[in-house]
């Protein structure tokens, strides 16, 4: 299924960006990811989205105080000790 969303003078677009969340611990054999891989190759033949992945069967860092207190410092005054904490959450 292709996200395609629809405004409310009946418009459709498509998603400019999509998250990807594989969730099954099998890499080889899960009909989940065979699907959402089909889709994604679907959706990168017809349109240009933003595709951001995220496996949950992989090391995923918890969000601990270091990266609260990078999260709520503005932008230009992180260090970058701070800058490196937040790469895995901005992507």
């Amino acid at each position: 299924m292709i996200p395609i969303y629809y405004t409310k003078s009946k418009e459709k677009y498509i998603a400019k960006k999509i998250l990807r969340i594989d969730a099954s611990i099998r890499k080889s054999g899960s009909y989940s990811r065979a699907l959402t891989d089909k889709i994604i190759n679907k959706l990168n033949k017809t349109h240009t989205s933003k595709i951001t992945i995220r496996d949950l069967s992989e090391a995923i860092p918890f969000i601990d105080e270091k990266w609260g207190e990078a999260n709520f410092t503005a932008i230009n005054e992180r260090s970058s000790a701070q800058q490196t904490c937040l790469l895995e959450s901005d992507l």
